[in-house]
C-alpha cells in the first residue's frame, strides 16, 4: 500500500530543510536601480561573521562586520550588515566584496548577495564585476 505525499510531508520539508523548500530565483535590479535603491555602496572586506541563531536554518540572518576600503555611496569605515545570504553565498572572515547594502524600516542594513548585486572580490563568476567598478568610480560626487 502507498501513501499519498501529502500537505503534511510538504510542511515538513519546509519546517526541517528550508534551504531545499525555498528555491532562490532571481535577477538583480539594473545598475542604476541598485544604486538608487541601496543605502551604502563599498568595496569592503570582512572583519567578522557571527553565528545564526538558527544554525539548521539556512535562511536565518548572519550579522557581518566589513571594513569598507573604498565607498561609493555613504560613509566608509567600519559597517555592520545582516546577510541575508539563501539567495547566494556566504561572506568569509578575511575576503572581500562589493556591497550594495539596503536600510530596513528600523534602519538596519541588509544584504541580499547575489539577488542584491553584492559579490565576492575578485571573482571569475562575476564578469560584470569590472565594469560595475568602474561605473561605480565615476557617480558624481553627490552621490558619495
Amino acid at each position: 500500500m502507498t501513501r499519498p505525499c501529502g500537505f503534511a510531508s510538504l510542511l515538513a520539508a519546509m519546517l526541517f530543510f528550508p534551504a531545499i523548500a525555498c528555491a532562490c530565483e532571481c535577477q538583480p535590479a539594473s545598475f542604476e536601480k541598485r544604486v538608487q535603491e541601496s543605502e551604502r555602496i563599498f568595496v569592503g572586506e570582512v572583519t567578522d561573521v557571527s553565528k545564526s541563531l538558527l544554525p539548521w536554518n539556512k535562511q536565518d540572518p548572519h550579522e557581518v562586520m566589513l571594513r569598507a576600503t573604498e565607498a561609493f555611496k555613504g560613509e566608509g569605515g567600519t559597517v555592520k550588515v545582516m546577510d541575508h545570504w539563501f539567495c547566494g553565498y556566504l561572506f568569509e572572515q578575511g575576503k572581500k566584496y562589493l556591497v550594495f547594502a539596503s536600510k530596513d524600516e528600523r534602519g538596519s542594513l541588509h544584504v541580499y548577495s547575489t539577488c542584491g548585486g553584492s559579490v565576492p572580490i575578485p571573482e571569475r563568476e562575476y564578469p560584470h564585476l569590472a565594469r560595475e567598478l568602474g561605473r561605480l568610480r565615476e557617480l558624481p560626487a553627490g552621490v558619495h
